[in-house]
């Protein structure tokens, strides 16, 4: 089974990039601001070396992590990277012309001030791809723009203050939307799931909900997909202005909602059609002037075998990092999990993974450090393991270390 070779090429090849994930703030959280601020570690593992026809791909990362990062550089050496050059710096900083900028997110802050007035992506288009579909609210008005609007879930939107009146209606199809139903927060509330409510069974519940989150913004009332349910995203990256289809990966989703981690397959490609599903929409932000990385959620239910549009994630999200990964080393099937290993340090796991022979190599498949920056912090490491037996690979890895599966990051 191989990788798609277009693009793995256009993944491996093109101008150099710049890589500002680990801006101050581009990862912003409620939980814990300073493991929030070691994050965008990712990037250490995708920025590419130069190759004598152009210069290395940059990554900045906090300046606290300045001491362990050879570490973590000898660890993707070993296991088949050419890591690019580190900047140690939180702050947003002019990126060179020959640089294929690759944002962190859609936020003005986060442009480099060189790039303000230059760069497409400042000059309207940004924030017209943040309009488009930028939150829950907006990713529904927006499918219903595209007359989609039978490809997501009944779905009925309020305003800020707003209460809702029943039954529950779908407010552009009339459809009632039955019970139960979730009550989510139209902006992500990042790093908690206090603004996904559910499922609600009654009108107490969903009126409880409704005025915890009204204050705080728009919201909406969705029904409840019935069956057992997964939840996937297409993934998108723009290189040197060119819209990519990276493709599909499962969310791994543990008690309370929560994401903790993301399985690839590439060699699946498109078979089940949610790349096809969402590939309208990303056109559509692509043309409006998204850029960087980029996805959507799709809700696949066996019950009907079918599957509907959540919502966009305009931003890096947990599938990106190991999907560029699987093309990169050739791997069409990466397992990537957060797991809580407070028994050593990131040097310490490191020895450990290669002293035991889990450390992934060239020749053999293993585990790798992909999300690190915060453990000093929360004790949680982002791990990525290859291969047929991925799952099992990591589970082995973690268990060896003392370690168990994070239940949120």
């Amino acid at each position: 089974m191989t990788v798609d070779n277009e693009v793995q090429k256009a993944v491996r090849e093109g101008p150099p990039r710049w890589y500002n994930l680990a801006l101050r703030g581009a990862f912003p959280t409620t939980v814990d601001a300073e493991a929030s601020e070691l994050g965008g570690t990712q990037a250490a593992a995708i920025a590419r070396d130069g190759d004598g026809s152009r210069e290395p791909d940059v990554f900045q990362l906090h300046p606290k992590l300045e001491a362990v990062y050879p570490v973590i550089r000898a660890h993707h050496i070993r296991g088949g990277l050419k890591p690019g050059k580190p900047v140690f710096t939180q702050d947003c900083v002019d990126v060179p012309e020959e640089y294929d900028w690759i944002p962190s997110g859609i936020d003005d802050n986060m442009v480099p001030p060189n790039r303000k007035v230059s760069d497409a992506v400042v000059n309207g288009l940004w924030k017209a791809a943040r309009q488009v579909a930028g939150w829950k609210n907006d990713f529904i008005r927006f499918i219903r723009s595209l007359r989609l609007s039978g490809q997501a879930p009944a779905t009925k939107l309020l305003a800020q203050g707003e209460i809702p009146e029943f039954p529950l209606r779908d407010d552009d199809s009339g459809e009632e939307l039955g019970w139960p139903v979730w009550v989510k927060a139209s902006k992500e509330v990042a790093g908690t799931h206090d603004g996904v409510i559910g499922p609600l069974h009654d009108e107490a519940a969903v009126l409880n909900a409704c005025r915890k989150l009204a204050p705080l913004g728009e919201y909406q009332i969705q029904a409840h997909v019935p069956g057992r349910n997964d939840v996937v995203s297409p993934h998108y990256i723009v290189l040197a202005g060119v819209l990519h289809f990276l493709g599909v990966s499962k969310l791994l989703i543990a008690s309370g909602n929560t994401h903790v981690g993301n399985i690839v397959r590439l060699h699946d490609g498109d078979q089940n059609g949610y790349g096809r599903l969402s590939h309208p929409l990303a056109m559509r932000s692509f043309k409006a002037g998204m850029r960087g990385a980029f996805g959507f959620d799709v809700m696949r239910f066996f019950r009907m075998l079918g599957a509907l549009l959540i919502e966009a994630n305009y931003r890096w999200n947990g599938g990106t990092a190991p999907c560029l990964l699987a093309y990169l080393l050739g791997i069409p099937t990466v397992y990537f999990r957060f797991a809580e290993v407070k028994g050593m340090d990131l040097a310490g796991i490191v020895e450990h993974l290669q002293r035991t022979g889990r450390e992934h190599t060239p020749d053999k498949p293993g585990a790798m450090l992909l999300v690190w920056g915060s453990h000093s912090v929360d004790g949680v490491v982002g791990i990525v393991t290859f291969g047929d037996e991925a799952e099992a690979l990591w589970l082995d890895t973690v268990e060896s270390m003392g370690g168990t599966a994070a239940e949120a990051h």
